[in-house]
């Protein structure tokens, strides 16, 4: 460990704050943000693992699934001929919908990262150039999204499979807890691994089983960063959040103030006209915020590979605990 390391008070106080900066400053990358967001991991994998236990806890984490492929068995079975096309054709242009949103918001996640690398240089580049830089990569990226998510997905369908066939007895509640806790380290792993992996393709230019293996070797190495990582990019992700539904509240008096007025002189038109400005103020605030975080999240993820790749790095425990042992040594000393 080198004494240098040792003596830095923490090491993401300036990723977080450079990668804040870089997203209040940036705005113009705010688009690609929002793109990026649809990916739906944001606040990171503890994000994903508060709402796995949700749907476990719900007790039907597949319902909407299950129910979305019965009923399309069920029209596929009893209709002719002509309404069975029909739905062929309905479910494959959905299906390149969302393999079209899939890529561009792959591409987009890819470009915020060779852009918020490039603003660590002090050069910035456009938008466009970075989308640009993304869908020049977009086979490797794509890869990445594709591998990672059905191992994070396949690792919660044992936790939630374990949940509900092995309730009942003591020995069967601790099989699925330990099912559960072990979905969780795969998805904490799998993330980080997707994070350094896009990383090392955007930033220095690897191909994708060297920049899968650099990832892998940076989980070794730095296991403990990577947990605490992904908390801080969670707990910005909650504060965020938080202050957006205070900031709501606020603005919800006046607009309750407005619904008691109207509703007193019974204008259903105007109850309406309110509440759908409510509504869509309420929904730009949360593509806004999404969109921020996003471009939040690739930047501190892309500082954080770059200063690993340069100079290594060491977690905020492990510092805590080596200073705790030399303070120790030196009380033995004396």
């Amino acid at each position: 460990m080198q004494p240098r390391q040792l003596k830095e008070k923490t090491l993401y106080r300036g990723i977080i704050r450079a990668a804040w900066d870089m997203t209040r400053r940036q705005r113009e990358y705010w688009p690609l943000g929002f793109l990026a967001a649809l990916l739906l991991m944001n606040g990171g994998a503890f994000e994903f693992i508060a709402r796995a236990c949700l749907k476990i806890s719900s007790g039907a984490p597949f319902d909407g699934v299950i129910s979305l492929s019965q009923a399309t068995m069920i029209a596929i079975a009893s209709g002719d001929s002509l309404s069975r096309m029909s739905l062929f054709i309905m479910l494959m242009l959905c299906l390149a919908i969302y393999a079209a949103i899939v890529i561009l918001a792959t591409a987009a996640g890819g470009g915020l990262i060779k852009a918020a690398s490039q603003a660590a240089l002090r050069k910035n580049i456009t938008a466009r150039a970075a989308l640009s830089s993304g869908m020049a990569k977009i086979g490797p990226l794509f890869l990445t999204q594709i591998i990672g998510r059905l191992a994070i997905f396949a690792a919660f369908t044992l936790a939630a499979l374990g949940a509900f066939t092995e309730a009942g007895d003591a020995w069967g509640n601790i099989f699925a807890i330990l099912l559960f806790v072990a979905f969780a380290l795969t998805a904490l792993a799998v993330s980080f691994l997707m994070m350094m992996t896009d990383a090392g393709i955007m930033i220095s230019g690897k191909g994708w089983i060297h920049a899968v293996h650099d990832a892998c070797r940076f989980l070794r190495r730095h296991w403990l960063i990577s947990i605490e990582m992904i908390g801080f990019v969670f707990l910005v992700a909650v504060g965020t959040a938080l202050a957006v539904a205070a900031a709501a509240l606020v603005v919800l008096i006046p607009f309750t103030l407005m619904l008691v007025a109207v509703a007193s002189l019974h204008s259903f038109s105007g109850i309406m006209a309110v509440t759908v400005i409510y509504e869509i103020i309420i929904l730009a605030a949360a593509v806004i915020v999404g969109a921020a975080l996003a471009v939040f999240e690739r930047c501190a993820w892309s500082l954080l590979y770059v200063r690993l790749a340069e100079r290594g790095g060491i977690s905020k425990l492990e510092r805590f605990w080596l200073l705790a042992q030399r303070k120790l040594h030196a009380r033995f000393r004396r």
